[in-house]
């Protein structure tokens, strides 16, 4: 009875299949990892059926409608924001006209402002979205919108500005949040990271960019997204639904104090009117 032996050749046949074969292998993870495009990391969850897309869609075309009006009437554009709603203090002490806290909400101020807005609000809006889902991000940005217009019309009570920088703000607040609690952002972390500062710090050129810098309508923003942030998060350790409903109160306490003053701290009654 013969014993099969083994062909040394053979050996060596095989494992210069397996050397050769090894590196295509890496190759073709290399490929794989390759197909990751810019466009899935800056615009994550992009979803047509979301609150995020017919939101940017009203904004952009509501800012365009007007833009396109004051270029036929030959008007300022600060006065056709006006004529439209925006937050003016006097007005809304000494006439009543409490409305323009809300309506200039969606309103932007210039065509970077509304470019930039865009952009941002695409990038971070529906991974926001996703995140907290429909009903939360809603509230989030609506106070972020009244906030910023609150704290604006504090301490600047004769500007004539718009509540948008909340919004995007607030966007970008919500976006934060996820960059800390995501441990492992993968290999495109200090990309992700890197792009988030520099659309944070963009969005400052359309306000710095005026004669008058209301850094506050930012602040407002930033603030109240915050504190809602901080109501929203899950801590895990215990009596840390202490934490959420203390930022809860802070916010409350924020925003009833604040539209009180509104109507109690006196104002020079100045009018719009005679300067458009």
């Amino acid at each position: 009875m013969e014993i099969p032996t083994i062909n040394q050749l053979d050996l060596s046949i095989d494992q210069q299949h397996i050397n050769q074969s090894q590196p295509q292998s890496n190759k073709n993870l290399r490929v794989k990892h390759k197909n990751v495009s810019i466009g899935s990391i800056l615009f994550k969850q992009f979803n047509i059926c979301s609150v995020t897309f017919p939101l940017s869609i009203v904004l952009l075309l509501y800012f365009w409608i007007l833009f396109i009006y004051q270029q036929v009437n030959d008007e300022l554009f600060s006065c056709v924001l006006y004529s439209c709603g925006a937050k003016f203090r006097p007005d809304i002490q000494h006439r009543s006209q409490f409305y323009r806290m809300l309506i200039s909400i969606p309103q932007f101020g210039g065509i970077s402002h509304i470019i930039i807005g865009f952009v941002t609000i695409q990038m971070y809006g529906y991974i926001a979205e996703y995140k907290y889902g429909r009903l939360k991000y809603s509230l989030i940005l609506f106070l972020a919108g009244y906030s910023s217009n609150l704290m604006s019309s504090l301490v600047y009570p004769y500007s004539l500005t718009v509540g948008s920088y909340g919004i995007v703000f607030g966007v970008l607040t919500l976006y934060g949040f996820i960059i800390i609690q995501q441990k492992q952002l993968g290999q495109y972390k200090k990309l992700i990271v890197g792009i988030y500062f520099l659309v944070f710090c963009i969005n400052f050129v359309p306000i710095i960019s005026i004669n008058q810098i209301d850094i506050a309508c930012i602040f407002g923003g930033i603030l109240s997204t915050l504190l809602m942030g901080i109501f929203f998060q899950k801590f895990d350790f215990q009596r840390g639904y202490l934490i959420s409903y203390a930022a809860l109160t802070l916010l409350l306490i924020y925003l009833i104090i604040g539209t009180t003053l509104l109507f109690t701290m006196e104002v020079e009654d100045i009018q719009m009117s005679r300067f458009c």
